[in-house]
């Protein structure tokens, strides 16, 4: 398993450039909480591929952090306790936002960048098609 968590990690392997490989105990869970590096349990809502919930309470303001074990890309925004926050790269590919103490609740929503204006070039295309090109489109 391909991880960047602690690096503490007895019998890690060094791949070079940076990257080791960590022996895994199991698997890790979609939705994880973490403070000070240690794991906690988070919930986790799925209401479809483009929205996720979770939830966690932590003991204190450490350095708290969800992480939600789906790829990061561009287009990804999150909302703790319904303020907008920062959504970070965390391992090198998850996605991840800082959060405060106490009772948490996060919603990682994603929008693909630049939908609106692909749907725009398409209709466009295929309204100039119509209007140059109708007989070869409709014989």
């Amino acid at each position: 398993l391909l991880t960047a968590a602690a690096s503490a990690h007895a019998g890690a392997v060094d791949l070079g450039g940076g990257a080791r490989l960590y022996p895994a105990a199991g698997f890790l869970p979609i939705a994880r909480a973490l403070s000070g590096g240690a794991l906690l349990p988070a919930g986790l809502d799925f209401f479809s591929s483009e929205r996720w919930s979770m939830r966690a309470v932590f003991p204190g303001p450490a350095e708290n952090r969800l992480v939600l074990a789906v790829p990061y890309y561009p287009g990804w925004r999150v909302w703790v306790d319904g303020v907008p926050a920062r959504v970070e790269l965390y391992d090198g590919l998850t996605q991840s936002v800082r959060v405060g103490g106490g009772a948490v609740r996060a919603v990682f929503h994603f929008s693909p960048t630049g939908w609106a204006w692909l749907c725009l070039a398409t209709a466009l295309f295929w309204g100039a098609a119509l209007w140059f090109f109708p007989s070869r489109i409709f014989s």
